[in-house]
Parts: C-alpha cells; sequence; structure tokens
C-alpha cells in the first residue's frame, strides 16, 4: 500500500472512531415520548407540558397510588442541573448557556416548552420553558423555586442567545397553577438502561464493522495489484 493511501486509510479510520465516539458520548437521555430518560442518573423525566398550568398542590395530590403521576415525585434543583449537565450543558447554571452547541434547544425538543410563545430577550427570539421544583423558597413560604431554559430560535445550530438559569432565586406559588410553568417530575427508571460503556462499545462495533471491508478491499486491491506485476 502506498504512503498516501495509508495515510488517507488512517484520516478515515479516525473519523468513522471519533463520529461512532461521539454519537455514543451524546446518548445519554433517551426520548419515551412523554417522558425523557436519562441513562447516567437512571431517572426519568416527565415531558414538562403534561402538568403545564397546574399548580404544585394539585400535582402532589395526584401523586398517591392508582393516581395520574403515581410514581413521580418534584426533582430537586441539584437533580435538574445533573440533568442539563447529562443533556450537555456546562454549569453553574446561572444565565447564557454554555457547553455544547444548541442544547437547550435540543433538551427543550425532549422535556417540553412550557411557553411556547416568541418573545425578546437581550434582542434575540427566544422560546422557554420553566419547570417548579421541590425546594421551598426562603423568601416566600408558600413558594417553590423554579428553573428556566431559554433557546433562541433564530440560531438553532447554535447556543448564542440561549439561557439556563437553576440558581438565581426564581419562585412561584405552590397553590397558583401558571400557564407557562409545568413540573419537574422524575422516578427511578422503568425502563432497561444501557450503560454508558455500552453505547461505547456500541460506536466502536460500528467503526468496526465500517471499517473492516474497507481495510479487506485494500488488501484484495494489492493482492491483484502484486499478481498482475508477477
Amino acid at each position: 500500500m502506498k504512503a498516501s493511501s495509508i495515510l488517507s486509510y488512517l484520516k478515515t479510520s479516525s473519523a468513522v472512531v471519533l463520529v461512532a465516539l461521539s454519537n455514543a458520548a451524546y446518548a445519554e437521555l433517551i426520548d419515551h415520548d412523554t417522558f425523557t430518560t436519562d441513562s447516567i442518573t437512571k431517572l426519568d423525566w416527565l415531558d414538562l407540558t403534561t402538568t403545564r398550568g397546574q399548580s404544585f398542590d394539585e400535582v402532589t395530590s395526584q401523586i398517591g397510588p392508582g393516581q395520574l403521576y403515581e410514581g413521580w415525585r418534584h426533582a430537586y434543583r441539584i437533580e435538574v442541573m445533573q440533568f442539563w449537565t447529562n443533556a450537555g450543558g456546562l454549569g453553574p447554571f446561572t444565565g447564557m448557556a454554555q457547553g455544547n452547541e444548541n442544547w437547550v434547544g435540543a433538551l427543550q425538543f425532549l422535556w417540553g416548552k412550557t411557553y411556547p410563545f416568541v418573545y425578546t430577550v437581550n434582542g434575540y427570539t427566544v422560546q422557554g420553558t420553566i419547570a417548579m421544583t421541590s425546594e421551598v423558597s426562603a423568601t416566600c413560604a408558600t413558594c417553590n423555586l423554579t428553573v428556566y431554559l431559554l433557546d433562541n430560535i433564530d440560531r438553532s445550530s447554535s447556543s448564542l442567545g440561549d439561557y439556563a438559569e437553576a440558581i438565581q432565586l426564581n419562585e412561584a406559588y405552590r397553590w397558583q397553577g401558571q400557564t407557562p410553568i409545568g413540573h419537574a417530575l422524575v422516578r427511578d427508571s422503568v425502563t432497561a438502561v444501557p450503560e454508558p460503556g455500552t453505547n461505547i462499545l456500541l460506536g466502536l462495533g460500528i467503526a468496526v464493522l465500517v471499517l473492516y471491508p474497507h481495510r479487506r478491499r485494500h488488501k484484495k486491491q494489492s493482492s491483484s495489484a502484486t499478481n498482475t506485476a508477477a
């Protein structure tokens, strides 16, 4: 095999392996339509649009056996932040989103947009997601803390103009349902969750399946060239 062919083969091999590993690395969240499974924490997250507009008291009254939200509970903010991290975000989640490009928009697609109306924030056209957590506000005895995501819909391939806020004091009354707010409900996963290592092995397996025929073709071509020369 010529040096140029070897170089080309190595480049192809590296690219395929990187793509395979990349796909495996971003497979932490699994979409089940009405809920999303985080394969790292092994928690299911209910779609926020399911509880949008309901009060905290209304949701918690339906968590018991045989009721609408049986098995679910309100998440802590630390769990929400871990969820965002596994979705590609980078903390501390105090404003402008950091992390993988457009992770906010991708997560909103899975978790739901509670405020689908378009509005402007700091010159960016955004759509929002607001979720109530289990934590009681330190400044309002009848309020719980909320977290929010804003996706700049004019830049769907970028995080420019996206926001992720989980630290700043945002609150809402527990007894009052608000249309833009859903509830961050979680439960221990009820579906089979592949281990992260399994995803990596799967990615490597794909790379081998792609590269092995490529290598065999090169061997055959080299063999044919040798026979012809003889």
